[in-house]
């Protein structure tokens, strides 16, 4: 194993991601801060306690997003390089390869999570955070890092596409995820049990666990939606030994997953390692995915049409990997409509909604950093420039191709919220929130810009000799950065409204102001990144060494 070992520490220790990876991450702990440090954000918290936890939950889900990306192209690219079939030449065996590349990359995930340390001891200065606190975050993070860096190794097994592999990464990160989640019910419920002791009454395990599931679910849905309750420390004054246990519980569990995900993955490449044609099953499942379900004439009509007009919008849409991708992100949508329905409104509704909006500027964030690597590691993006295209249709296609992606899910999550707002605006008058429906325009507008301004940056970045996850990164935080500086004008601004929900006053201007800044800023970025990707493809600027 030794040999592989060194084989990865050298080779990461060449790559400037890692460096941008720990400085991003850096920042971003940091920036959350800053958003954290009004008193009006964090409540009633006078201690440092409220903002630690806060930072962790901020940690945690950057783990979630990023580990399994970190190492969703281990083994694929190996395979893909055909690199793979030379390390099993010599001793070295399926399970050295395995653990050894997990090993390097978990040892690259761990700092970049101890970038973020320096910033995490600000809450500790601040008082009210004891060392039961710092260790019981140290087992979830090493337990949630284990489980999301597990999830890109077993999709890099079984794949060979890098683009599929990550895809097929977070698909079985989120299944981790929930699996965590449970798994902390379920000893939360175990603990509650034990402790009634002879007090149970006519209480029996099943209601404790699904009071458990209602407070968890309870409290994801504040997280979206009010920022206050973000900040608020879990478990009241201080972490207790209980809590401790806990931690050590779902460290356990994690390492017994961890270790049956990595004989997996070692028996997934033994099996894949060659290429090999796809099993049938596989042919018919990309062929019922990829079949004509509506009358073929106008559909031959209709796609002719669209290959005479942008050759790379027609590419881009024809691909069964863009159906599954545009019929999944409709299936997400409709699942957080369906719950917003359901909620009748109310501050589920909100979250509903805010976790949607994220999700598809997240979304849209992977799909443009990833747009062109693989025509550019191939060499196939040359071969489009020798072409009669020209680089500004290249550009213009690959972003209509995205927006057609996407465009189902955005325009279902607005209907639905319009609808919402239209439903209930009887009872925002009655409230005396007469600016609710205002504040919708505003808040689509702003969400319908920073939806093409970060496809178009995300693009940028992809020419750059930058790394993907860098580039997916820079991407997916940049309309925080907007939020951010809407909200230092709301400050210097009187009267105005709160970071995420603008509140129109009886002046009318003051608070407009910040999300005409959001606005400017999306458009100036739109314009800007929409240059630079056609400059750098007229130049040729995406070549290795140019």
């Amino acid at each position: 194993m030794w040999p592989i070992l060194q084989r990865e520490l050298r080779e990461q220790a060449r790559q400037r991601s890692g460096h941008w990876l720990r400085v991003l991450g850096a920042a971003v702990v940091l920036a959350v801060l800053a958003l954290g440090w009004d008193s009006s954000l964090i409540g009633r918290q006078r201690d440092g306690r409220g903002i630690f936890s806060g930072l962790n939950h901020v940690l945690v889900t950057a783990i979630w997003l990023i580990g399994p990306v970190l190492t969703a192209d281990c083994l694929s690219r190996e395979k893909r390089e055909g690199t793979l079939g030379l390390l099993f030449l010599t001793p070295l065996t399926a399970r050295d390869v395995v653990v050894g590349k997990a090993f390097v990359h978990a040892l690259r995930a761990f700092t970049i999570v101890l970038a973020a340390v320096p910033v995490l001891a600000i809450p500790v200065l601040m008082g009210g955070v004891i060392w039961l606190d710092a260790v019981r975050m140290l087992f979830l993070h090493l337990a949630v890092l284990g489980l999301a860096l597990v999830a890109g190794l077993l999709a890099s097994s079984v794949t060979t596409n890098w683009l599929r592999a990550r895809l097929l990464a977070l698909v079985m990160a989120a299944g981790a995820a929930v699996t965590f989640l449970l798994l902390t019910v379920f000893f939360n419920a175990c603990q509650t049990w034990i402790g009634l002791g002879n007090q149970k009454g006519p209480a029996t395990f099943g209601m404790v666990l699904n009071y458990h599931l209602e407070q968890w679910l309870r409290r994801l849905g504040y997280y979206g939606s009010a920022h206050s309750t973000f900040w608020k420390p879990e478990g009241g004054g201080g972490a207790s030994w209980g809590g401790l246990m806990l931690a050590v519980a779902l460290l356990a569990c994690s390492i017994v997953m961890i270790w049956v995900a990595v004989r997996f993955a070692t028996a997934g490449i033994r099996r894949t390692w060659q290429a090999q044609p796809p099993p049938p099953r596989v042919n018919r499942a990309m062929d019922w995915l990829t079949r004509v379900r509506a009358p073929k004439t106008w559909w031959r009509r209709k796609r002719s049409a669209l290959l005479e007009r942008n050759p790379v919008v027609w590419r881009q849409t024809s691909t069964w990997s863009a159906r599954v991708t545009t019929a999944g992100w409709l299936i997400v949508t409709m699942l957080l409509a369906t719950r917003a329905i359901m909620t009748d409104g109310s501050t589920y509704s909100e979250a509903g909604q805010w976790l949607g909006r994220q999700l598809l500027l997240v979304g849209m964030a992977f799909a443009a950093a990833s747009s062109f690597r693989e025509e550019k590691d191939s060499g196939g993006l040359e071969l489009l420039l020798v072409t009669p295209l020209p680089p500004r249709q290249l550009v213009y296609g690959r972003l209509r191709g995205m927006f057609r992606q996407f465009a189902p899910s955005v325009i279902l999550l607005l209907l639905v919220q319009g609808a919402l707002i239209v439903m209930f605006l009887h009872s925002y008058r009655a409230l005396g929130e007469d600016e609710t429906a205002a504040a919708f325009c505003l808040q689509s507008a702003e969400f319908m810009a920073w939806m093409a301004a970060t496809a178009a940056l995300g693009m940028a970045l992809a020419f750059t000799p930058m790394s993907f996850l860098v580039a997916f990164g820079l991407t997916a935080v940049a309309h925080h950065l907007a939020m951010m500086l809407g909200g230092g004008l709301e400050k210097l601004i009187p009267e105005s409204g709160g970071l995420f929900l603008p509140q129109f006053g009886r002046d009318g201007w003051p608070p407009v102001v910040p999300a005409l800044v959001s606005l400017l800023l999306a458009g100036v970025t739109l314009r800007v990144t929409l240059r630079l990707a056609i400059r750098r493809l007229e130049e040729r600027r995406f070549l290795r060494g140019r």
